[in-house]
């Protein structure tokens, strides 16, 4: 199964592109990524009008979903959406995606560059009164038309300046993470003129050596993740994630206990689950339990299941968003070199 390419590599990542223009044409010429004929709503009500259970918690075809033409594809199954660029299905709970090429060597380089430019802010991270272990972690945001540090009083006018190619960058990579991922319930609104979500700005970090980020869970709302590799340094680990045929980690009913400090002490890192490591890291071979990337691949991955409820209890929501705790993961810590990397993450509107 493969999406027709209509243009080169090159002539995709110009920086003198129009985006716009590039995505409506990108539609006409790939079927498989227009919006969907079915609304993802819709198939989720035809269920539940037959279902007896008091509540279901639905996996897949619910509105935060992949769109259909990722979601039907097999584990290890591949699609070709650009010349050089493949997406390849990495495991089926939560769905996560590989892929190749996301963007090129001029450009991850250039995102480096910029935000060390600019100066990055040390990273904290907090859930309510507890703060995750986010160690040796450095932070910066690209916004369209300026960057950000931690720091709210920054002058946008040499911000602007000096982020100038990153702003590019980052529209680009939002775009497409858009045009690919995003699920046809949020495809078929916005096509009606409705936005029922919203882009955050682009995230540059860096970990230093012996950096990590503890497991966890994205959260505040994010129901989808793009994390790029710029350096080709990786090590995120989805302990609770399930690969096809791999019986020995579809056991777990009940989801850990994220304030117990010790999330996932009882899985082993290229056994359970599923680790995206760099390609020279000698540590693990790969296997259905451990994949490599090069520099410039990226992850997609969803971290939101559908709730539904059947017996009118007026305390409990009818439907909506819950959080799959199969997308935790983790930041493994870093070895040998510094990790460079950028994310885009996709709210739903509350």
């Amino acid at each position: 199964m493969e999406i027709k390419t209509f243009l080169s590599f090159a002539v995709f990542f110009s920086y003198v592109i129009e985006v716009n223009s590039f995505i409506s044409q990108f539609r006409q010429h790939s079927p498989r990524l227009q919006h969907s004929t079915h609304h993802q709503s819709s198939r989720y009500k035809q269920k539940a009008t037959v279902d007896l259970k008091e509540f279901e918690i639905f996996k897949t075809n619910h509105p935060l979903s992949p769109p259909s033409d990722l979601l039907d594809l097999e584990i290890g199954e591949k699609v070709n959406p650009y010349k050089n660029m493949t997406i390849i299905k990495l495991a089926s709970n939560p769905h996560i995606y590989l892929v190749k090429n996301f963007i090129e060597p001029s450009q991850r380089e250039k995102l480096i560059e910029e935000a060390t430019d600019k100066g990055m802010e040390y990273s904290g991270t907090k859930a309510g009164d507890i703060v995750k272990q986010r160690v040796n972690s450095y932070t910066t945001w690209v916004k369209p038309h300026s960057i950000v540090s931690a720091d709210d009083n920054e002058d946008e006018t040499s911000t602007e300046e000096v982020m100038h190619g990153a702003r590019k960058i980052a529209t680009v990579m939002t775009k497409i993470s858009s045009l690919i991922f995003l699920p046809d319930f949020f495809r078929e609104h916005l096509a009606g003129g409705e936005k029922l979500f919203h882009e955050e700005n682009l995230q540059i970090v860096k970990y230093d050596v012996d950096g990590k980020f503890d497991v966890h869970h994205d959260g505040l709302s994010r129901f989808l993740t793009v994390l790029t590799y710029l350096n080709g340094v990786a090590g995120t680990w989805f302990p609770y994630a399930i690969v096809e045929g791999a019986a020995d980690n579809d056991d777990e009913d009940e989801p850990p206990n994220m304030h117990a400090g010790n999330v996932a002490s009882e899985k082993e890192i290229g056994k359970d689950g599923i680790v995206i490591v760099g390609n020279d890291d000698d540590r693990f071979e790969e296997s259905r339990h451990v994949v490599k990337v090069e520099a410039g691949d990226a992850i997609a991955f969803y971290n939101y299941d559908w709730l539904v409820n059947f017996n009118d209890d007026p305390d409990i929501p009818s439907t909506g968003p819950i959080m799959n705790w199969r997308s935790i993961h983790s930041g493994l810590k870093t070895k040998k070199k510094e990790k460079w990397i950028a994310t885009n993450w996709f709210q739903f509107n509350e």
